[in-house]
């Protein structure tokens, strides 16, 4: 086929779908009107019990909030070997020269992203002796908590212990990963054709008796339930790893004077990570992670 010049037009798929489904939602409004004024004068004779477990669940409604607590927003810091300028020889970091890199990033007064007002703060270091002792340490790590900074180092690190997996640098232009080809205006018609056709689906699904809906749906519900306890059981399984931990809390200038006080004199650690994680609200569960 030929290349030829064209104009955008409206496609018949979705002039077809509003089509075939206007005569039914259009007779919806004043369904519903006579539904609700059914149900209106049901209401007085009706009897609504609660669900058998709806008062033992009552005393933990309030944890969704203790939850979204611990969804703290903040600043994160990380220091690698292969920082530019970080390093005194590239792929080279002992333990106190990564603090002192912290230290003077939290002194940094030029950058104009630096924090400010009383934080907390939690320190996060992996110390090795060698590429190859960081890289078991940080496998296990990066797989229960992947820092995106940390998890590029052990690709790095797995790239140069592995020299014949080194790719090849394809041409250009780059293929992206495979994905959904879904731009507007085909987001919006989905979105709209979406909720057209979720309400003919729903009217038509009363083939099925209200026993038979419910009976459905309970079986929905115990195997998501059981489904999510398979994820939190799995999740606990992945965590592990070991790290050294510091956490503090105030000013700036006064977490950076405790980083300093709290230098190691051990300088054979020559493969060091670590991050600062900093926010104005407590950072309950990273504290909890790494106890």
């Amino acid at each position: 086929m030929s290349w030829r010049q064209t104009t955008l037009a409206v496609p018949p798929s979705l002039v077809d779908v509003c089509s075939q489904t206007s005569g039914v939602l259009d007779a919806i409004p004043a369904e519903q009107e006579q539904a609700l004024q059914r149900l209106t004068a049901l209401g007085e004779r009706a009897g609504w019990r609660r669900h058998p477990l709806g008062a033992l669940a009552q005393p933990h409604s309030m944890l969704r909030a203790q939850w979204e607590a611990w969804l703290a927003q903040g600043w994160a810091l990380t220091v690698t070997p292969f920082q530019h300028r970080v390093a005194l020889r590239p792929g080279t970091l002992s333990a106190p020269n990564a603090i002192k890199a912290l230290i003077a990033k939290l002194r940094d007064q030029d950058d104009p992203l630096r924090p400010s007002g009383p934080l907390f703060a939690i320190g996060w270091m992996v110390a090795a002796r060698s590429h190859d002792e960081l890289a078991s340490r940080l496998q296990p790590l990066c797989q229960a908590l992947p820092l995106p900074d940390w998890c590029a180092v052990l690709r790095r690190l797995q790239a140069q212990n592995d020299p014949m997996q080194q790719p090849k640098t394809p041409t250009s232009p780059h293929w992206s990963p495979r994905q959904p080809l879904i731009w507007d205006p085909l987001r919006q018609a989905r979105r709209v054709s979406g909720s057209v056709l979720g309400t003919i689906e729903s009217l038509a699904s009363d083939a099925a008796t209200p026993l038979a809906k419910l009976a459905r749906l309970a079986e929905k519900k115990a195997a998501h339930l059981a489904q999510e306890q398979a994820v939190i059981t799995d999740l606990q399984a992945a965590i592990a790893g070991t790290l050294w931990r510091w956490q503090g809390h105030g000013e700036v200038e006064s977490l950076a004077s405790e980083l300093e006080r709290s230098l190691p004199d051990d300088h054979t650690s020559c493969a060091t990570v670590a991050s600062l994680l900093l926010s104005p609200a407590p950072l309950t569960f990273w504290q909890e992670l790494t106890p």
